[in-house]
């Protein structure tokens, strides 16, 4: 038995190189070799160096576990900086003095009589051929090696240049040229956009596709700075982010089951056909839509491919293939003639033929491909994906099964080397390799063998999986032939169909039913239907033709409204168990449009669609309804009315405007027709009282129904970028994102909202500026005025509830003062002198409005104060514990801080006109009938103001003063001051932040507007976290509670916390030592 070395590996792409390391990491064993025919490292990712090339794993995954790394520049990386990665790897671990270049493997064949194996070598520069043996063959030539030919007649006769996107000619100079790219896949997408745009365009690029591909929408963020400090200086993150991105890949494995991923793939299908119809050219929609569903192909990341072919330069042909290759062009079927000067070959790899064209020959002479032959009818087979009976000692690298489709590969290369190293380590051990310790016998250990039965037994179990499935399950093109198909009998296989076809009676009834019972009744019509005998074969004439017949004076049931999919899932899954009835019937709907014109009669009205006609009726309700309710609210702070008196006459021409307050105003009504339908309430402040609402259409249908047509304006808005140019179709984003946080917002104090602000680019990472102060301020911005400070109230609310900074930075100080806003260039506002930093256009706002947006820009400046703590960087106090730096800011430092922020409070209040100081004050009245709905509260008044929106800003200006008063930093955790003096400020503070809680609720308990009262939720929860008595307490549940009865707005959250407060604080409300 003699070899010149014990291991050898075969490929130095990126699971040869996690082989190698791993032997010097786990065994320290340097005495191995890699054969590599090229001249560089790291496989495909040296290979195909094509324009655009890049990964549609995130980078953090697709990276040894053993070598992470923290500096990747964006979610998904592009193909010089993967190959760096494995360059700088390989360096860490001073592999290159193991890979020997240029060396391709011709054949590896196993020696009985010696139990080794020979490797026929060739060198790729001078063809000479040489031979070495070792002991463990490792083949990690990966998948994607072997690039597919192109067999177009005449490609041989082409003059120009023609390559594959894996032996890309750099040496073309394809800028002002005519290119042609064949292939539709990963590499086509990305080409395509690559050499279509830039300076060094193409003059023209056709692509030539065969069959569509599932494209998804892929965003591909940078990584910031701070991203990367945190990745690779704070412990574990870096892994737990790994973790994080592991499991949202193994969560999309589940859709891959054929039957009980069904729906899982039918919402990817949906999504990605949404996508591909938002952003595709029209002309290629048929095309661009595959006809199966997601799962049968590989699904491709979009990277800007569908962007590209608006361009003029870019055309599509997908229903005239290339018939020939001439020497200047190619020839369509059609006859058409395209002059070429390059032909790209897209294709792909011979995914089917693997380890091609090496020949292994195991033991008694047989090649890997008979064996094959004889395990699994010629298709490529192992066990486990690494091992072959057979092949003693020979292990491969994403062999057969393994490529599960949705995970990193080289996560699953790691797991299939550290199986293969568990395996061979008692050979190494017996060749001396590595020390086996005293104990070890030698003999007969030094040959690792999987036995023909366990090969066979997993290949069976995998084919039995395959086998209770039709050929289309199995994602096998299918002649449909009965009662065998070809594909069955090329592989000869049982040949299975899908279960028979049953004819279901469709009852509208039932969709009124449970859910339950309607998959019982469905249930049952199905086995009443089936045949009972087994099912014949009878072949269909061709010239058999279907007719339809309608019933001309049939109506379609009113009950059932079209929408899109998604309204349709949520009709049969929500709006049938809900409780609220309809309360609308079909003669008072068509009594309710005839009512719209005295010519319209009922004859008259029949033949045209009422439904459309009902629907147009009820988006008018609801934008009368808007313009009355919801839309006030929204102007609270706003003196022109922007969204109760604007925003509906935009609207009329835009649908997402449309769309959005239609969602708003129809979910407002659910609310509010829901608690007066439930029961009858009387207010326990008084005053307030409500009634029910009857005669009213399905609201919860059509809140549902606009709100998921207003998402999909917006998403196709988002993308298509128009609104960077357009000034208009800005402001109706911003103005609809306003809107749909307050839809978000009626229901619960999640944070499912942000969502909405982050599709905006003035919400997203990075879109504000760091700036340095400046007292030169820009004309003007792309937004300003009431969506821009709706939006910022949006984002302040989501703070204060979700304990996170905002999302826009109060010291990005030229996007406050472009706004409108008076400050200096250090960010302090200006009180006396507003001439020098303001717009001639924020100088002609109402006073009014401008203190409550100085307010809202104060607010967030608390909240971000708040939320840092005394941490050095913002948002670093929300990590855990054991992830938190050990260092944070001085006491003295933080004081500093809180008086700057408390001084300018204490100016803006200074600052404030009169219009802001109460109109009158009175006891809170006490009503005998009812002593146990509202007590007399002796230290509640209602403090009464003219203006809405200076009682709402006051009721906010007291919120921020009991915030900084309950959070004032000592100014040393020394001991320098008596515990008398120290309790005497605690006392104080208390009894500040009981009158400004106080305050709260008596401009509450004033009667105020309905729109003051929703904006008084937050102020009243956090005055409920102050005062401490009874009555007091029960007071800010009783208008909390009367907010969510009267006005459909949601508070139960809020008073549930409180509740859950106040029962902590009396348990714990005692001294125990």
């Amino acid at each position: 038995m003699s070899f010149e070395t014990p291991i050898m590996i075969i490929g130095a792409g990126m699971s040869g190189l996690a082989f190698g390391i791993q032997l010097i990491r786990q065994y320290g064993l340097r005495t191995f070799e890699i054969f590599e025919k090229t001249t560089q490292i790291s496989g495909t990712w040296s290979v195909n160096s094509y324009p655009g090339c890049g990964c549609d794993v995130p980078s953090h995954f697709y990276s040894y576990s053993f070598a992470p790394n923290p500096n990747w520049s964006q979610k998904f990386a592009m193909q010089p900086e993967i190959n760096r990665y494995f360059q700088d790897v390989a360096k860490k671990y001073e592999l290159r003095q193991h890979i020997r270049f240029g060396m391709d493997v011709i054949s590896a064949v196993w020696d009985d009589d010696e139990g080794i194996w020979t490797l026929t070598l060739q060198d790729v520069h001078t063809k000479s051929v040489s031979r070495r043996r070792c002991k463990i063959l490792i083949s990690a030539v990966g998948a994607l090696s072997v690039p597919k030919k192109c067999d177009v007649p005449g490609v041989t006769d082409f003059k120009g240049h023609i390559f594959h996107t894996a032996a890309w000619d750099h040496s073309f100079d394809w800028k002002g040229k005519n290119v042609v790219v064949i292939g539709n896949g990963c590499s086509a997408t990305q080409v395509v956009p690559a050499i279509s745009d830039g300076p060094n365009a193409v003059k023209r690029v056709t692509q030539f596709a065969r069959q569509a591909h599932w494209l998804a929408e892929r965003p591909n963020p940078q990584y910031s700075r701070t991203f990367k400090w945190v990745m690779k200086w704070v412990p574990l993150a870096m892994r737990l982010y790994r973790v994080k991105l592991y499991w949202e890949k193994e969560r999309d494995f589940s859709g891959f089951d054929v039957v009980s991923g069904s729906q899982i793939r039918s919402g990817w299908t949906k999504d990605a056909t949404e996508y591909i119809k938002r952003n595709a050219p029209p002309q290629y929609l048929d095309f661009l839509v595959p006809k199966t569903e997601v799962g049968c192909k590989r699904r491709v990341n979009d990277t800007d491919y569908l962007a590209c072919l608006h361009r003029q330069n870019v055309e599509l042909i997908y229903d005239d293939p290339i018939k020939q290759i001439n020497p200047t062009g190619v020839c369509t079927r059609s006859g058409r003639v395209i002059p070429v000067d390059a032909i790209v070959l897209a294709q792909g790899f011979e995914t089917q033929k693997p380890l091609a064209p090496m020949t292994v020959i195991g033991k008694n002479g047989v090649s890997i491909n008979d064996h094959w032959n004889e395990f699994s009818d010629g298709a490529p087979s192992s066990y486990f994906g690494t091992c072959l009976s057979g092949f003693p000692n020979f292990f491969i690298m994403m062999g057969p099964n393994t490529l599960s489709g949705h995970l990193s590969v080289i996560y699953t290369t790691e797991c299939q080397v550290n199986f293969t190293l568990r395996l061979i380590k008692p050979v190494l051990q017996a060749v001396g390799a590595i020390y086996c310790g005293p104990t070890l016998r030698r003999n007969n250990m030094d040959i690792i063998e999987v036995t023909p039965n366990a090969e066979e037994r997993d290949i069976k179990e995998t084919q039995e999986k395959a086998k209770l499935l039709s050929c289309r399950a199995r994602k096998l093109k299918c002649d449909e032939a009965r009662p065998v198909c070809a594909q069955c009998v090329k592989s000869t296989r049982d040949c299975t169909y899908v279960e028979p076809s049953v004819f279901r009676n469709f009852d509208i009834r039932s969709t009124r039913r449970s859910d339950r019972e309607r998959s019982a009744a469905l249930s049952e019509n199905c086995q009443d239907s089936r045949t009972e005998n087994s099912p014949t074969w009878v072949a269909i004439p061709p010239d058999l033709q279907f007719i339809q017949v309608n019933d001309p004076y049939a109506l379609n049931d009113w009950e059932v409204p079209t929408g899109t999919d998604s309204v349709r899932d949520f009709i049969e899954e929500q709006v049938i168990t809900e409780n609220v009835p309809a309360c609308q019937s079909p003669s008072k709907l068509s009594s309710s449009l005839e009512a719209l014109s005295p010519s319209i009669t009922r004859e008259q009205f029949m033949p045209l669609d009422h439904t459309r006609l009902d629907y147009n009726v009820v988006a008018v309700r609801l934008v009368r309804h808007f313009k009355h309710g919801p839309g006030q609210w929204m102007d609270l702070f706003d003196t022109t009315a922007y969204f109760s008196s604007k925003v509906p006459v935009i609207a009329g021409t835009k649908p997402l405007l449309k769309d959005a307050i239609c969602a708003l105003a129809a979910k407002h009504l659910r609310n509010y027709c829901k608690i007066c339908n439930s029961a009858r309430y009387s207010s326990t402040v008084p005053g307030r009282s409500s009634a029910g609402v009857s005669n009213d259409p399905d609201w919860r249908y059509y809140s549902m129904r606009y709100y998921d047509q207003a998402l999909g304006h917006l998403k196709e808005s988002v993308t298509s970028g128009r609104f960077h140019d357009d000034r208009l179709e800005k402001e109706e984003i911003f103005a609809a994102v306003a809107i749909l946080c307050t839809y978000e917002l009626m229901d619960a104090p999640s944070t499912a909202w942000r969502a909405h602000l982050s599709a905006l680019p003035l919400f997203s990472q990075g879109a504000s500026s760091a700036l340095k102060p400046s007292e030169i301020i820009i004309p003007s911005i792309p937004v300003k005025g009431p969506a821009f400070w709706s939006l910022v109230r949006q984002d302040l609310l989501c703070a204060f509830i979700s304990e996170t900074p905002t999302q826009l930075d109060p010291k990005d100080i030229r996007l406050w003062q472009n706004a409108g806003l008076r400050t200096n260039g250090f960010g302090t506002l200006l009180f006396c002198d507003p001439e020098c930093s303001i717009t001639s256009q924020a100088r002609t706002d109402v006073e009014e409005d401008t203190k409550s947006n100085e307010l809202t820009w104060l607010l967030g400046k608390i909240a971000n104060h708040l939320t840092a703590g005394d941490s050095l960087n913002l948002g670093h106090d929300i990590m855990p514990f054991s992830q938190q730096l050990p260092v944070g800011l001085s006491q003295k430092y933080l004081l500093y801080r809180w008086k700057a922020l408390m001084d300018e409070l204490d100016h803006w209040f200074c600052s404030l006109p009169p219009t802001f100081a109460p109109s009158a004050r009175t006891r809170q009245p006490f009503f005998p009938g009812d002593p146990g709905e509202c007590p007399s509260v002796s230290h509640l008044e209602q403090v009464w103001y003219d203006l809405p929106l200076c009682a709402a800003a006051m009721q906010s200006y007291h919120q921020a003063k009991i915030l900084l008063l309950v959070n004032e930093p000592h100014e040393s955790t020394a001991l320098r001051s008596t515990v008398c003096s120290r309790l005497t400020s605690y006392r104080h503070a208390l009894a500040e932040a009981e009158w400004h809680a106080r305050e709260v609720c008596g401009i509450s308990l004033a009667d105020p507007t309905d729109a003051v009262r929703i904006n008084s939720v937050q102020a009243l929860f956090v005055a409920g976290q102050v005062l401490e008595a009874g009555e007091e307490q029960n007071t800010i549940l009783n208008l909390l509670a009367d907010i969510e009865t009267e006005l459909g707005w949601t508070t139960k959250y809020h008073i549930a916390k409180l509740t859950e407060d106040w029962a902590k604080r009396h348990s714990d409300n005692h001294v125990d030592r």
